[in-house]
């Protein structure tokens, strides 16, 4: 009996084995057939993946090497709050795996990366056939299929570049295992550790994760529960409400802090402008394909719904939550609302739930009886004609992906899907979905076995897996392998600087992708996340850099703003040949000539803000007036032929108006022209593309301003000589700042060189330094304001005040001081606490069914319990009303194009 036992257990467990290893077999063999890495040298690193989850993995492992802090980090955003952004991409446990990783093989690595968390989503996907008691006779061969199309399903194709979403994706399955163990046991402790992991995985997607629980706890409680038990139910119920209380409190030290600083980030937007502007349908070119990525899961999940048999109240429940997770992927209203309200790209980050829940579905279908009623000759037919047409299949398909690969894989160049692409991609389901119906109509009349028909399936899936993998992961590394290329040969650049002090690095424009200089182990100035603090970003267009979306430029700026920020050393084209300290390509990286250690003493306290009303240009003279006094060192310029006309405040021009300059420079000066005119995080704007651009004959820009070059535009420095430049605007322009103006950089250089600073020294999450003054002192520090830090002055807490708009300034006393400032992001204290709470609540828990079984006696549900389920209920409600009813009630009555 017990060799029986042991015998059923391996069987129920073997596909634990099985999935995850298909699911890698299935993509190494895509990556062996394209030269990808661990076969070759390219990466199905893309987009996100690339420009941020990379660079970011690259200064984690700076931090798990002891050279960076965990909470604060100068590699970001002239200085950042690392925390959030930690919990925003990087917590997985698969991230400590770049301890073992070069920083050049980073690229590389992400392969593996994606691989391993797939291999996690298919043993997750089938523990919880395994685990349940519901499909506890679905058998090897169909929990094998069901996890490897989980995890190799159309939202990971698509998603896979975000690939910590995949961690909340691995966990989904887990949390549904934990919902079934509270309903059957009456324990919410995995229920606790499940949904504070997902919190912890990911806060952003996590809000999603809870969104599903609250609807299924609404359904539960109104549909009176999975079985017919009110006394089950209220007990259910209360745990439910119990359980999530404390796995809330338990992760409040990731979610509580991560949200403040998502307050503070540029993506804050208007939720009743975006449902007034949001379309009835979702995009189905790029929404659709998420959810339609495997003809098998889409065949069988809906012929469970066909299904006239009697079902299982845990069956209507998955199948209730199936429906009201696929709404979404249609009408595009609630689609914004389950994204907090809006979303840049990735329009159904939900959608694993959706796929997930379908998976259930298809699974009640497979688990259904079925006897073989036909002969050998019957059986023999319909096994010959299923293989010759999986053969046929197969030819068809990697033929026709091959020859119709650029309309199939548009998506990977555009981050969405067009007409011609999804009719494309429906081609291929198309040609599945007739294969499987007429296995099916073999299945159905008993002409193939049951385990045989499924064998035949999984070909299927398999083949028309390996073509997405084909579509999606490696054509946009065969794309951008150039790209890729010089991104790893970056590193190349990483421990070339030596130097002691306080500096930041820049580029002369968008060589590679901003995040890169944090990655190399250098303190940059730009940054890309959706975490960028507005102020900053804001702060930085104002005085010069280039910045578009959530995305602060490493270029642009002038020399003043370039001191100002610590900006030490340059990447990019001439430099001095002799000053020059390493070149890869045709790129060198050089020392600047003007640079200021941090933290300059001024000649009064810096205004808070940068008063709104001025212009780039005037904002350069305002600084320079803040940092060192009243001299003039902007030398604005008017054009010898053509008009600037200025009305109500806004700068105008015509479609080819030129506009020419010939300006006798005296001393030394660096010439800019301005074109801007307002704060805002848009991937376009009108001013975009306004000016063609020449400096003595020579084309400096065709199109300024561009997305990657939107700051200041550097004509060039000049000494004592005239100088012609030539602008002709190319459409009617409309703009709030514009003038070609003069920096002198011989006063810049005097300044600097007799300016007193305190050489601030960066620290694990802050700076150290110390100061002597013959006076009382005002100091400003080019590090981005947060209300995380302290300010100790010979171990006295002292303020620290906003400066410029974004920046810091503090006061110090006259004589001695040594300086010590520290970060603490806002909210960790107060969510160290509630965690702890958190702690607490799950440990009585535990303790309370410990001391149940013991007691072994079943207890009545009481009157809290009822409260709580009719609480749930109406919880339910209201969710749904917010959610669904109320965004397409919106739209409806306020629609208007955008």
């Amino acid at each position: 009996m017990s060799d029986n036992r042991t015998t059923e257990n391996i069987r129920r467990c073997l596909p634990l084995l099985l999935s995850p290893l298909l699911t890698a077999a299935v993509l190494l063999f895509v990556l062996h057939s394209r030269g990808f890495y661990p076969f070759g040298d390219k990466t199905v690193a893309w987009c996100d993946m690339n420009q941020q989850v990379v660079p970011l993995l690259c200064q984690f492992k700076d931090i798990l090497d002891g050279k960076s802090g965990f909470l604060f980090s100068f590699k970001n955003a002239s200085g950042m709050n690392f925390f959030g952004v930690f919990f925003f991409f990087l917590s997985s446990p698969f991230s400590f795996l770049t301890a073992f990783v070069e920083k050049k093989d980073m690229l590389l690595f992400a392969n593996l990366l994606v691989l391993l968390k797939m291999m996690t989503c298919a043993l997750t996907g089938s523990l919880y056939f395994v685990r349940s008691e519901e499909h506890k006779d679905l058998g090897v061969l169909p929990v094998t299929m069901l996890g490897f199309v989980y995890a190799s399903c159309g939202y990971v194709m698509l998603f896979y570049q975000n690939v910590i979403w995949l961690d909340v994706m691995y966990l989904f399955p887990l949390l549904l295992i934990a919902l079934e163990r509270l309903h059957e046991t009456g324990s919410p402790l995995m229920y606790i550790f499940v949904s504070a992991g997902i919190m912890t995985v990911n806060y952003y997607i996590g809000y999603m994760a809870v969104l599903f629980l609250l609807l299924a706890a609404g359904v539960y409680s109104i549909g009176g529960g999975i079985r017919a038990d009110s006394d089950r139910t209220a007990k259910t119920c209360a745990g439910f409400l119990y359980g999530s209380a404390a796995a809330a409190l338990l992760s409040a030290a990731v979610w509580l802090p991560s949200f403040i600083q998502y307050l503070g980030s540029g993506r804050k937007t208007s939720l009743m402008e975006n449902l007034r502007t949001s379309d009835m349908i979702t995009d189905f070119t790029t929404a659709h394909p998420v959810i339609t990525g495997s003809a098998a899961l889409l065949f069988f999940a809906a012929a469970d719904v066909k299904s006239k048999r009697r079902r299982t109240p845990e069956h209507k429940l998955w199948l209730v939550m199936a429906a009201l997770l696929t709404i979404p992927v249609i009408f595009e209203p609630v689609n914004k609302m389950w994204h907090t309200g809006s979303y840049m790209a990735f329009p159904v980050r939900y959608a694993f739930m959706t796929v997930f829940l379908m998976v259930i579905a298809a699974a009640y279908f497979l688990g259904e009886k079925h006897e073989l009623k036909s002969g050998i000759g019957g059986y023999l037919a319909a096994s010959i004609t299923s293989a010759a047409l999986i053969f046929v299949y197969a030819a068809v398909c990697r033929r026709y992906i091959e020859e119709n690969i650029d309309e199939l894989s548009e998506y990977t160049r555009s981050l969405g899907g067009s007409e011609g692409s999804f009719k494309a991609l429906l081609k291929i389901l198309v040609i599945g979905l007739i294969c499987l119906s007429v296995m099916y109509v073999f299945y159905r009349k008993g002409m193939l076995i049951r385990n045989v028909f499924l064998i035949f399936v999984s070909a299927v899936t398999v083949l028309e897996t390996a073509g997405y993998e084909r579509i999606y992961m490696t054509t946009s590394g065969e794309l951008s392998a150039a790209t890729y290329a010089l991104q790893r040969q970056v590193f190349d650049l990483s421990d070339r600087i030596d130097d002691s002090g306080f500096y930041r690095v820049k580029t002369s424009g968008k060589i590679f992708d901003y995040n890169m200089i944090g990655a190399m182990g250098y303190n940059s100035i730009g940054h890309y996340t959706s975490l960028t603090n507005e102020d900053y970003m804001f702060t930085m267009k104002r005085l010069g850099y280039t910045s578009v979306w959530m995305e602060v430029g490493t270029c642009g700026g002038t020399e003043l703003t370039d001191a100002l920020l610590s900006a030490g050393y340059e990447i990019g084209h001439g430099g001095d040949e002799k000053q020059k300290l390493w070149s890869f390509g045709s790129y060198d990286l050089y020392p600047l000539e003007y640079r200021l250690d941090a933290g300059l003493v001024t000649p009064s306290r810096p205004d808070e803000d940068i008063p709104a009303d001025l212009t780039r240009p005037e904002i350069q003279q305002y600084l320079f007036n803040t940092m060192f006094g009243e001299e003039k060192v902007v030398c604005p310029y008017s054009p010898d032929e053509g008009r600037v006309s200025f009305i109500d405040g806004r700068y105008s021009f015509e479609m080819d108006e030129m506009l020419i300059y010939r300006i006798k420079v005296k001393g030394r000066q660096t010439l800019y022209l301005d074109c801007f005119d307002r704060l805002s995080n848009e991937l376009s704007e009108p001013v975009y593309d306004s000016f063609s651009v020449n400096v003595n004959g020579r084309t400096v820009s065709r199109n300024y301003p561009y997305s990657k070059e939107n700051g200041l535009l550097k004509l060039g420095s000049f000494e004592d000589q005239t100088v012609t430049i030539d602008l002709t605007a190319l459409k009617d322009i409309s703009c709030r700042s514009f003038g070609v103006f003069g920096l002198d950089t011989e006063l810049i250089g005097e300044k600097i060189s007799s300016a007193k600073t305190l050489a601030l020294c960066e620290a694990k999450n802050g700076m150290t330094g110390s100061a002597d003054l013959d006076k009382q002192s005002e100091v400003l520090l080019a590090v981005p304001y947060d209300s995380g830090f302290t300010l100790m002055v010979n171990g006295k807490k002292q303020p620290l005040n906003k400066a410029l708009s974004c920046f810091m300034s503090f006061t110090l006393p006259a004589g001695h001081s040594d300086i010590s400032i520290k970060f603490v992001p806002k909210g960790l204290k107060t969510g160290l606490m509630l965690t702890a709470a958190g702690g607490i609540m799950t440990l009585l828990c535990a303790v309370h069914i410990f001391r149940r079984k013991m007691q072994k006696n079943e207890i009545s549900a009481g009157l809290a319990e009822h409260v709580s389920r009719y609480l749930l209920a109406g919880v339910g409600i209201l969710v749904f009303v917010i959610i669904y009813l109320l965004p397409m009630l919106l739209d409806i009555l306020l629609w208007k194009k955008e």
